[in-house]
């Protein structure tokens, strides 16, 4: 969520703060892919007690452009190398 301002600087729109507040203020939040999710203690024992969100979270549905990643990668590959 949000967009990469630099290597260490992550952006948040004013709506995913929103969201978040939001989940925060209700105090019962639900498992949402690549949002949030609630973990019992013994699951995060059985991550060495590390907190990193990705481990819990996920990342969210990715929607499918159809194409496929052989074609798409020797697509990107060249508009890179004109773009060098």
């Amino acid at each position: 969520m949000g967009t990469m301002a630099s290597r260490r600087l992550r952006e948040m729109a004013d709506a995913v703060i929103a969201k978040t507040a939001e989940a925060f203020e209700l105090g019962e939040m639900e498992d949402e892919q690549g949002f949030c999710a609630v973990a019992a203690t013994e699951d995060i024992a059985k991550q060495d007690f590390i907190l990193t969100p990705g481990r819990y979270v996920g990342l969210a549905e990715q929607v499918d452009d159809g194409e496929p990643f052989e074609t798409k990668m020797a697509r990107l590959t060249g508009e890179l190398t004109v773009l060098f």
